[in-house]
């Protein structure tokens, strides 16, 4: 297998609790980043996360609905403020996960 660095990154997963969400989630991880598995399925995002340990948080979201999207972004903002912390790069994600927040915004109207 080759060899990918994420040391200090995050990623959002979407439909990360399954499949092919949660097998990039496991090589993100195995990879040296951090994720934050975004799944409809409250149950199995949760799940999905638990076993794969101390690097992945879930939040339960239906990509299709701007509020959820709100949510979402919020509380995955406050995982990575917890697990990168402050002044550690933690501001980028934040940026992007705002711009992605924006965007669905202008759609939605």
């Amino acid at each position: 297998m080759n060899q990918l660095d994420f040391k200090g990154r995050h990623a959002v997963v979407t439909g990360g609790a399954t499949g092919l969400g949660f097998a990039i989630a496991q090589r993100l991880i195995a990879s040296g980043g951090t994720v934050t598995l975004w799944d409809r399925d409250a149950r199995s995002a949760g799940d999905a996360a638990s076993r794969l340990g101390k690097g992945a948080t879930a939040v339960t979201v239906e990509v299709t609905s701007h509020e959820q999207i709100q949510r979402a972004v919020e509380a995955t903002l406050k995982h990575i403020a917890q697990v990168m912390g402050k002044g550690n790069g933690a501001d980028k994600p934040g940026r992007t996960l705002s711009r992605v927040a924006s965007a669905a915004s202008a759609r939605s109207q």
